[in-house]
């Protein structure tokens, strides 16, 4: 379908939230390769508090997204007494420069939850988005613990692939995408057969944030699937400049 259009040679789409992708460019080391921003989704935020938490007392709030700070520093005069456990280095530590107290920091959901295994029984406040990968409340219930929860953010889906982009991906050879969250990997997959692409899977390496976004996939025929070592962005640099220094 479209052999008469490959006129290029190799095309990087990074698929964030349009700021976040603008930020990561900017951090990419220069390489013989088109590298653009393609958003599959955009964010939606929920700032509006409800005041019949201002007066109850938590033993940590838990924070897994970066999103999710913007609720707090909208907030901030009623967060400043609690404890934060976190996951993500980088938001920890911006939760440290905002005057927080973060007790637990962990890279990953998995290893926060082994961090906070003995203070489970306890009340916690989940500060989270609307679409999650992990249900930190069930798994505090289940530890005979309480957690409420604040939806700070959700996610809005792309429902096209812009011209420009489509055009891109129509006339280069070889195409890499970063995927960085199940909720990007599904529209992609939806937005390239709406769009009539499906055969562009066959030249198209995917970069995954982690297995569990590989996992939501329903489509094999991809060149090549590439997971990084560690689930954040340090890690996906790496990625990124590992497949495009191999020859093949």
């Amino acid at each position: 379908m479209t052999s008469g259009f490959l006129t290029e040679k190799s095309l990087l789409l990074i698929t964030r939230a349009i700021n976040d992708s603008r930020k990561f460019i900017e951090d990419l080391p220069d390489f013989d390769q088109t590298v653009l921003a393609y958003p599959l989704y955009e964010y939606e935020y929920f700032n509006e508090h409800d005041p019949s938490l201002i007066s109850q007392d938590f033993e940590r709030v838990i924070i897994t997204s970066s999103q999710s700070l913007s609720y707090l520093w909208a907030h901030e005069e009623n967060f400043k007494k609690y404890r934060f456990a976190c996951v993500g280095v980088k938001t920890s530590e911006k939760l440290k420069e905002g005057g927080f107290e973060v007790s637990e920091k962990a890279p990953t959901a998995s290893a926060l939850l082994k961090m906070l295994k003995d203070t489970a029984k306890s009340k916690f406040l989940y500060v989270r988005g609307r679409e999650i990968s992990f249900d930190f409340k069930k798994f505090i219930q289940d530890q005979g613990g309480f957690c409420d929860e604040i939806i700070a953010y959700g996610t809005v889906p792309a429902l096209q692939i812009p011209a420009e982009i489509k055009e891109r991906i129509l006339s280069h050879e070889s195409l890499m995408i970063t995927l960085f969250s199940a909720n990007a990997a599904e529209t992609l997959e939806k937005l390239l057969v709406k769009e009539g692409l499906e055969e562009v899977r066959t030249r198209t390496k995917l970069l995954s944030i982690s297995h569990r976004v590989i996992k939501s996939l329903e489509q094999t025929d991809w060149q090549k699937m590439y997971v990084c070592e560690k689930p954040d962005i340090d890690s996906m640099y790496a990625l990124i400049q590992k497949i495009r220094e191999r020859k093949s």
